[in-house]
């Protein structure tokens, strides 16, 4: 039975190749979705802050961040979410999403929860 994931992406970003690569490998499927180009949703995006907090989603250290002199401390989640779904590089990434379950980054182990989850 194969596994499917979704995956927002950066198809340029080192980080979310990857994963891509990891994933892949390990039997995935992949519904990816290039970041430039298609949003997760304010909905999502919300839920995403709720569960796993501003610090998790919101990619501080990015470039873009950094340039607007944006300090996380001083957001809230609604800013947040405007920010990113303006500039797509202020969200870590990659988000890989298993039905409930989202993992933000290039991160193996959680990757492995997810696919014990599945069994």
């Amino acid at each position: 039975m194969t596994k499917k994931l979704i995956l927002w992406q950066k198809p340029t970003c080192t980080t979310c190749r990857k994963a891509v690569d990891h994933l892949t490998a390990h039997g995935f499927e992949l519904e990816k979705h290039d970041l430039a180009k298609e949003r997760p949703s304010r909905e999502l995006l919300g839920k995403l802050i709720d569960e796993q907090g501003l610090e998790t989603v919101f990619n501080a250290r990015s470039r873009a961040a950094k340039e607007r002199g944006i300090d996380v401390a001083k957001l809230t989640k609604s800013k947040a979410i405007d920010l990113i779904l303006d500039e797509p590089n202020l969200m870590k990434r990659p988000l890989v999403l298993a039905g409930d379950d989202a993992v933000f980054g290039f991160d193996p182990d959680a990757y492995g929860r997810l696919d014990a989850k599945k069994k």
